[in-house]
């Protein structure tokens, strides 16, 4: 039985001929080659940019308190809590609390965190007992 390029080939996951296996395989392969060159690519550009000083990210946006930072300021040395200075400005808490940690030269989010070894043990440990009792929890409380 002979096809010609007119002839279509059957691709159905039941019973694929040996001709529409290597098609299949070759198609996954030459996407896989492709995802690989673009990636490849980006990553390329990525440190040229990089490389050249260009901060990569997402630009800051727009705040509503751009122009109205020496009102923030004012407030605060009268002796104004955070709050209460949102509502005056109308605006809400956390806009005050970024502009605030953005002023100081923090990330937003970003909070110290006390790390001691004894505690990160103690966390492990506590995490090992919890996986131990849920995998032994189906045998718990049968007669055999």
């Amino acid at each position: 039985m002979q096809q010609s390029l007119q002839d279509s080939i059957e691709i159905d996951s039941g019973k694929m001929s040996i001709q529409a296996e290597t098609i299949v395989f070759a198609l996954s392969i030459a996407s896989r080659l492709e995802r690989d060159l673009i990636s490849e690519r980006t990553k390329t550009a990525l440190r040229v940019r990089k490389a050249k000083g260009i901060k990569l990210g997402r630009p800051e946006g727009y705040s509503v308190l751009n122009g109205r930072e020496d009102e923030v300021e004012k407030w605060l040395e009268k002796g104004l809590n955070k709050s209460s200075i949102a509502t005056v400005m109308d605006v809400s808490r956390t806009t005050i609390y970024s502009y605030l940690r953005k002023k100081d030269g923090k990330k937003p989010g970003n909070k110290p965190v006390k790390f001691s070894m004894e505690n990160a043990i103690k966390e492990a440990n506590d995490k090992q007992d919890k996986a131990y009792n849920h995998v032994t929890a189906g045998s718990r409380g049968f007669k055999n």
